[in-house]
């Protein structure tokens, strides 16, 4: 049986923004747009008028092709970036107090949010703001409510290199998490297994208190930089603590380097209770808050 759209991108690229430019001028979407019923571009259109901004796909559609110079538009950043935060701000007004999936109002909404900020994050990409466009890429991929094919999967892990390539400070807390001694996870002091996959899961799910965005996400791929550096000997454990670094933008969208310890040794008595790390918290949507039960 053939594939129809094997030759839709090749095999292997190296992708970049000029690349990732080339592919969005035909497709202008999130996805292959062959799957859905899309409004067509139409450059002579006033976006910003009242009744089109209420029609969220064709106000994608139109900041797309606004990034991207597709359908009769020139390359307008500018333009692109104040729809993109003008429906972002609206959208966040909206947010449902509901905010479980079982309410189908919030699995729109959060939809919706994920887009805006997939959106604004690329065209802040384009912008060079790398930092500020990692943590909006981040933001909406976190929320696993948004569908993207395999080029703009590719396009983030890209932006998240580019950060990966810039200065980045150590960043400074103290308390549960930041000492061999006080390890964030597992309590168990005495036993326990290990649980190889324990950090990989909680720690990309961590949220600052101080809207902190960890530069790491596991879902269908591997994004960011979360990587383990070595183990210690703890005088308080005798469980092996493992000592993990990933890269962060802080509120003021600097990167800095987040060093944590981590017991990842979970016993039938300790169950699947962890602490985090002071100043963080899980987020409430991820596959980490639904597995393990956290305790001050």
């Amino acid at each position: 049986m053939s594939n129809l759209f094997s030759g839709a991108f090749p095999s292997e690229f190296e992708m970049n923004e000029e690349r990732f430019a080339e592919i969005q001028k035909e497709y202008c979407w999130f996805t292959l747009p062959f799957y859905e019923q899309l409004p067509e571009i139409d450059s002579n259109l006033d976006v910003l008028d009242g009744g089109i901004l209420r029609d969220d796909k064709c106000v994608q559609r139109h900041i797309f092709a606004m990034i991207f110079g597709g359908s009769g538009y020139s390359v307008n950043l500018s333009k692109a970036k104040v729809l993109a935060m003008i429906k972002l701000r609206q959208i966040e007004k909206r947010e449902p107090e509901d905010r479980t999936p079982d309410n189908p109002e919030f699995v729109e909404w959060l939809g919706l949010y994920a887009k805006y900020n997939i959106l604004l994050g690329t065209v802040f990409t384009y912008l060079h703001y790398y930092p500020l466009a990692a943590a909006l890429l981040m933001n909406g991929l976190k929320t696993r409510a948004v569908n993207l094919f395999m080029p703009y999967c590719d396009f983030i892990k890209y932006v998240l290199s580019k950060v990966a390539e810039m200065p980045a400070e150590p960043a400074e807390y103290d308390g549960c998490g930041f000492s061999v001694d006080e390890p964030m996870g597992s309590q168990e002091f005495y036993k326990g297994e290990l649980i190889v996959s324990a950090a990989e899961t909680i720690i990309p799910a961590l949220e600052g208190n101080n809207g902190e965005i960890i530069l790491s996400y596991i879902g269908g791929q591997r994004y960011g930089n979360l990587k383990r550096l070595g183990s210690r000997n703890s005088e308080k454990f005798r469980s092996i603590i493992d000592v993990y670094e990933v890269l962060m933008v802080d509120r003021h969208f600097k990167i800095k380097k987040l060093k944590l310890y981590f017991n990842g040794y979970f016993s039938a008595q300790s169950g699947f209770t962890i602490r985090l790390p002071k100043g963080f918290r899980l987020d409430p949507l991820s596959r980490a808050a639904q597995m393990f039960r956290v305790i001050e």
